[in-house]
């Protein structure tokens, strides 16, 4: 994760995916992310916000469904598809 070293900023990470079709994103448990040098350590507040690119991103919330429609398909036998950006950050264990 990128650490921007600062106390009030969050540690994070992002990446990019291509998608096609209609589809839901749901955290089926909390999300824990353990110091690499200290498990015993986790990461404050973890936030993970998918969205498709050029929109605002969508913030996952542990145990809801959030919905995510590409646009319209550009045949009647393809399927649609988008870039999707993936953003995950925490701020750093105390």
């Amino acid at each position: 994760m990128l650490q921007p070293g600062r106390k009030d900023a969050p540690d994070g990470t992002a990446a990019n995916c291509f998608v096609y079709g209609v589809f839901q994103v749901r955290l089926d448990v909390p999300l824990l992310i353990p110091n690499a040098s200290d498990a015993a350590r986790v990461s404050q507040r973890p936030q993970v916000d998918p969205g498709a690119e050029g929109e605002a991103p969508k913030h996952l919330t542990f145990g809801v469904g959030t919905e995510f429609k590409n646009p319209p398909r550009t045949a009647p036998c393809e399927d649609s598809a988008d870039y999707y950006g993936l953003t995950v950050s925490a701020y750093p264990s105390r």
